[in-house]
């Protein structure tokens, strides 16, 4: 954090003198670079170099504005486009906008009034930056600002405990896994109502003694979820119990009977779930909690024998993932699996045997050509003879996990891969009859080498990283890359089922996108406490109807619209219940936004939040009928949309006359007025009469750029520099007009576009003469056949802009005037482009 050096009133007074040189006020901005008053005064300081001036110009423009000097700067050849150029408001670690070792405050405290997120966060991760600036955003309303903010280690006793307070519980959660967390703060952490935050503050070196013995204490005398009843537990802690290693053989008794069937099932996969539980599970009236002891590797032989006979998807699949299944019992359910299950049998069994019996009656020839999964598993299988799995291991089509399961262990294996699997899949990789000997002996076979950054990134990001990938990241410790892998298609079911309880949010949305989960998942899901993961789940084109059937009640709107739009098939009613005006306005205007019902928008366009309205405006799917009653709305943005929209005419024309501006402006620039001719936009006469005279300035320059009436054209080469540009656009001007207009105009941009590839040397004369600023220079400088003219090279080459003299330096043949001039000339560049 930033500290007031002790000499800074000494520096104040150098600052402030006129006479002190430019490389002193710099010393002294960077040395007290946390100092708004320092920067003020060197703002103010007539001393200040130009280049400096125009920092303080973006960031202090008020302060800037009172410098003596300020017509000096203002003289300087580069001034007008220089100055124009405004700070960057977005993050990015290559703009260099800001020294992140000596942050200076102004430009600190700009970027944090205007600046996103990102960048917002950015600056306040900063280290030396002065306390004040960090106090100001404590109640910031985002919470990833506040976030960034706990997690700073120079954060005073104060701060900390208001910190440690904060109603989020990331924040609270990173103060309480902050180093520098002090012992005050801690304090509160440690009797958080959150057992994660207070776990985490408990387990702080800082945290004092006395504290954690009376949180442990009140913990302690506080029942558990062990100790409470099963009766007055909700589904979020009856789940939470069912989780818990701890949780005692009677309590999973009970929540094997329990009415919820996701419990039911919760309880048949605990690890340490009795013989007796799993054996009435595998009779459940359900056919899809039958499953649970199917997966469990506690279940007793004769349990899965039955089980085995069961011709139920997810019971198959379930088995397929139970590493506890001999290799008779696996071959056993080769034969009778379906194509799911048998998918999954092929990734996670561990002998070659089951995987040749999947393929077994796969025909060979045209027949057996089809490239599904079993087509790859059989190449797999051959390949352990050749070694050919480079070109499997890197098909988009054929990244199975049992691709490097089956390569890894394969004596063939070429060096390429078996580095990368000896780092990523080092069990399979064990397994190999070189890498064993090797490691039996106490050397090492290869040295594990892992894939580039970027390699990963594009795999996981594509949602299609090969099996073994998926399979590293999502049991390791990276919360992103975790999620990611989620999504990947080639991420096994037995890899899943954790995330079904998982803390992200992010994370379980990811679950219930894929549409290859067994019922208990989709079960889950859709008990979610977070209406974005049900609404994902009503959205999921391969949830049972049976699971979609919850939700006609649910008290999310967008969860119940989706839901009523996918049992009716879209025939229906558009929803069960009425939506206006009902839940969160938030919910309902994301509904508007990506619903393509035009039943739906057509209830939502009544809606009394403005958001709502907004969001149905937008939506490319609303129908003309609902625009024209949206046309007339209170609120000038949603009328801004629907007249940039407009289809009928005689509601445009009334548009362009409502009370605001932005109305007026979307309306003339509705693309229905306009038409192309020729390749050439153009529009009709009518609607440029209604324009033309218009008090904005914004119509009068459309008028400008499409009229072909000389008088009019006349009359806006002295209107402001909005409409001229539009005029200098006109493909209807003559070469007579534009002379004149030449004359008469000082638009710079506008005199740049007046001479884009003419062919009059007059004309491009008289506008060379005028540009001064390097913004407008292209047209002059980038027009080849002009610079070539001897009349235009004499009068080139004493012009006010360095880059046109460069560029006509550049000629390959120059009059003898242009080129002993330009020898002469004070810049070396110029010169140096005549030799």
């Amino acid at each position: 954090m930033y500290q007031r050096q002790p000499e800074y009133e000494q520096d104040l007074v150098l600052a402030n003198d006129p006479n002190t040189a430019s490389d002193t006020l710099r010393v002294l901005l960077a040395k007290h670079h946390g100092e708004r008053e320092m920067a003020e005064t060197i703002a103010r300081n007539p001393a200040c170099d130009y280049l400096l001036f125009l920092q303080f110009w973006k960031f202090l423009p008020e302060i800037a504005a009172t410098n003596p000097a300020l017509s000096e700067y203002q003289a300087q050849e580069h001034w007008q486009d220089q100055s124009s150029v405004q700070p960057r408001l977005s993050y990015s670690k290559w703009s260099g906008e800001i020294s992140a070792a000596k942050p200076e405050i102004h430009k600190a405290e700009y970027i944090m009034q205007h600046g996103n997120g990102a960048y917002q966060r950015y600056i306040m991760s900063l280290g030396p930056i002065p306390e004040h600036l960090i106090r100001d955003y404590l109640e910031s309303k985002s919470a990833p600002l506040r976030k960034v903010i706990a997690g700073r280690t120079d954060l005073p006793a104060d701060i900390q405990e208001k910190l440690a307070a904060d109603s989020a519980k990331t924040v609270r959660k990173v103060l309480a896994e902050n180093a520098s967390a002090t012992g005050s703060a801690l304090a509160t952490l440690a009797m958080d109502d959150d057992q994660e935050i207070a776990g985490l503050a408990q387990q702080h070196p800082n945290c004092p003694d006395d504290v954690i013995v009376q949180a442990r204490t009140q913990a302690s005398a506080a029942p558990g979820l062990a100790d409470t009843a099963i009766e007055a537990l909700n589904f979020a802690q009856l789940a939470a119990l069912a989780s818990d290693v701890d949780t005692p053989e009677d309590k999973l008794m009970a929540l094997g009977q329990h009415d919820d069937p996701c419990i039911r099932f919760l309880a048949g996969i605990h690890a340490h779930a009795p013989a007796a539980l799993l054996t009435g599970l595998a009779e459940d009236q359900l056919k899809w909690v039958r499953a649970a002891p199917a997966l469990n590797t506690r279940t007793p032989v004769s349990v899965i024998d039955k089980l085995l006979k069961q011709k139920i998807s997810d019971i198959q699949v379930a088995l397929a993932s139970n590493s506890s299944l001999s290799e008779e019992q696996q071959l056993q359910l080769a034969l009778v699996a379906g194509d799911r299950a048998a998918y999954e049998l092929a990734n996670m069994t561990q002998y070659d045997s089951v995987r040749e019996r999947l393929v077994a009656d796969l025909p060979t020839g045209k027949a057996g050509a089809k490239k599904t999964w079993r087509y790859y598993l059989r190449e797999a299988l051959a390949a352990r003879k050749t070694g050919k799995f480079t070109s499997l291991q890197q098909g988009a089509k054929s990244r199975h996990l049992f691709v490097s399961r089956i390569a890894a262990r394969a004596e063939s294996c070429p060096d390429n891969l078996i580095v990368h699997y000896a780092y990523y899949c080092f069990e399979d990789y064990s397994q190999n009859p070189l890498a064993a000997l090797a490691l039996l002996e106490g050397k090492s076979h290869v040295k594990p080498i892992p894939y580039r950054e970027w390699k990963i990134d594009k795999w996981l990001t594509e949602k299609a990283a090969p099996g073994f990938i998926a399979r590293y990241y999502i049991r390791g410790d990276d919360p992103k890359r975790r999620a990611q892998a989620v999504s990947s298609w080639t991420t096994p079911l037995l890899d899943l089922l954790p995330f079904a309880l998982d803390a992200d949010t992010n994370t379980r949305k990811r679950l219930a996108e894929r549409g290859d989960l067994i019922q208990f998942l989709y079960e889950m899901l859709a008990r979610d406490e977070k209406s974005g993961v049900r609404e994902q789940i009503a959205k999921n084109k391969k949830v049972p109807k049976s699971v979609l059937e919850q939700f006609s009640n649910d008290k999310a709107t967008t969860v119940r619209t989706q839901t009523s739009m996918r049992l009716s098939g879209g025939d229906g009613p558009a929803v069960a219940q009425p939506l206006v005006n009902q839940g969160s306005a938030t919910e309902r205007a994301r509904l508007a936004k990506k619903t393509d019902d035009k039943r739906i928008l057509a209830e939502l366009s009544g809606d009394r939040a403005a958001s709502v309205r907004l969001s149905v405006a937008k939506n490319s799917y609303t129908e003309s009928e609902i625009l024209n009653r949206l046309a007339g709305d209170s609120e000038a943005k949603i009328r801004a949309v629907v007249a940039a929209r407009m289809k009928d005419e005689s509601i445009r024309r009334t548009m362009l006359m409502d009370e605001d501006k932005t109305v007026r402006i979307a309306a003339a620039r509705n693309g229905r007025w306009y038409r192309r001719e020729n390749n050439v936009r153009t529009c009709d006469a009518p609607f440029i009469e209604l324009i033309c005279h218009a008090d904005d300035e914004e119509l009068r320059a459309i008028a400008a750029e499409y009229t072909d009436n000389p008088a009019l054209m006349k009359q806006y080469m002295s209107d402001s520099e909005t409409v001229t540009i539009g005029l200098a656009r006109n493909g209807n001007l003559t070469e007579e007009l534009k002379i004149e207009f030449a004359k008469r105009c000082d638009s710079q941009i506008a005199l740049a576009a007046l001479v884009r590839n003419t062919e009059s040397e007059q004309l491009f004369l008289i506008v060379a003469d005028k540009i001064s600023s390097r913004k407008a220079d292209d047209t002059i400088r980038c027009h080849g056949e002009m610079l070539s003219r001897p009349a235009v090279q004499d009068r080139l080459c004493t012009h006010i802009l360095t880059s046109v003299r460069l560029a006509l330096a550049r000629q390959k043949v120059l009059t003898d005037h242009a080129r002993a001039t330009l020898s002469q000339d004070n810049d070396k560049w110029v010169r140096a482009e005549l030799r």
